[in-house]
């Protein structure tokens, strides 16, 4: 099922990875200020999102565990890492609408998929910013480390659950990427 969303979905999810800031990231002039600003970025967009989550958990089943897959803690410690005060960074208030399990789940897509290109953002930032360690300002990429397959795979399998909605998740995860999308494209005036 998750390879059906990911045919639903490829025209944002391209859209967002090919996006200025994301791209600068896996470029090989990356700085520590262009990283720090797409924390800044992913926080302002992460916190309120998981925050929209955890108080409509009753329509995330169980069994995804989800307070053990939020991402914004990470991000919170990589920027603090990095010196900079959350409480000045704004948060994004135009969200994706949350409001039934499919949605919910479409959105958590987006997000669960994001930490298989973590790995590979990793791979780049440790080899580009060597002012970052495995242990410093760089555990939101890295999400669930050697675990992130076994992470996947265990949302892949509740997701195939839910294949007579296939429809209904895939409009939750592209409305998240568009969402997230012109978050990062407006920056913090969204």
């Amino acid at each position: 099922m998750s390879s059906n969303i990911k045919n639903n979905t490829h025209f944002w999810h391209d859209r967002l990875e090919a996006h200025e800031l994301l791209s600068g990231l896996m470029s090989e002039q990356i700085t520590l200020q262009l990283y720090q600003t797409v924390l800044e970025r992913f926080y302002g967009f992460y916190k309120p999102i998981e925050d929209v989550l955890l108080s409509q958990s009753y329509l995330i089943p169980d069994e995804l565990a989800f307070h053990q897959r939020l991402k914004a803690p990470a991000i919170i410690d990589d920027l603090i890492a990095l010196e900079q005060d959350i409480t000045l960074l704004p948060l994004c208030q135009d969200l994706p609408d949350l409001n039934d399990q499919w949605s919910c789940l479409g959105c958590v897509y987006v997000m669960e998929g994001a930490t298989l290109g973590g790995q590979i953002i990793t791979r780049h930032l440790l080899k580009h910013l060597p002012l970052l360690t495995h242990n410093q300002a760089n555990k939101f990429f890295r999400s669930y480390e050697q675990d992130v397959g076994i992470m996947w795979k265990s949302f892949q399998q509740i997701l195939a659950q839910y294949t007579d909605f296939e429809a209904e998740i895939s409009v939750g995860a592209n409305q998240t990427y568009e969402k997230l999308y012109a978050w990062l494209d407006t920056g913090f005036d969204a």
